[in-house]
């Protein structure tokens, strides 16, 4: 089961590859075992080429070209700016690695499949690894992830339910960088190290 398992990430792989970005919209809802159920929803759009993203969430926008990270507050008109790699290294995951997360560091086995889903469980083999479980949901006539649940060795579970999936959408340099003037008035706190 585990070796279906590869073949069919494999091909989930080679094929968000092939594509030169990708849009989604989805639904998160996080659980906490020890609040005892769901302690917080969020539904979103994000754009994703490579390391670069742009997600759009009803409180917040955050903006990545891979080199400075932007986040935007909406309730008080203001955009942190940090360093991508400062950012990187405390999160550690980011919205492309949801379609590739499994190349390095997980075993993977194939749970079999429920209302068309192909369920595949991913375990890190890195003890350092902030999840114990991802489980990937898997329509493999289109090779689309549909869900994705990653349970983290501190209680907390992250459901991620892809709503909307577009291949190759219309996006630019300019898509992944935070653009002032979209927001008059925004109050700027630049906590990178720009020369």
């Amino acid at each position: 089961m585990a070796q279906d398992a590869k073949v069919i990430l494999d091909k989930v792989s080679k094929k968000v590859k092939e594509y030169s970005a990708i849009y989604v919209e989805y639904d998160m809802q996080l659980n906490d075992e020890k609040a005892g159920g769901p302690i917080a929803n969020e539904s979103g759009k994000a754009w994703i080429k490579g390391e670069q993203f742009k997600i759009e969430t009803a409180d917040f926008h955050i903006y990545t070209d891979a080199d400075y990270f932007w986040a935007y507050s909406k309730s008080d008109n203001s955009c942190a700016i940090n360093d991508y790699s400062d950012i990187q290294e405390e999160k550690g995951f980011t919205p492309s690695d949801l379609f590739t997360i499994w190349e390095t560091g997980y075993k993977q086995e194939h749970k079999g499949v429920n209302n068309g889903l192909t369920q595949i469980n991913l375990y890190p083999t890195d003890s350092e690894n902030p999840f114990h479980t991802i489980v990937m949901y898997i329509d493999e006539s289109t090779l689309e992830i549909t869900k994705a649940s990653m349970n983290s060795r501190d209680g907390q579970e992250m459901v991620y339910t892809i709503k909307e999936f577009k291949a190759n959408p219309e996006v630019n340099d300019a898509t992944f960088k935070f653009n002032k003037g979209d927001y008059p008035g925004v109050d700027m706190d630049d906590q990178s190290f720009r020369d």
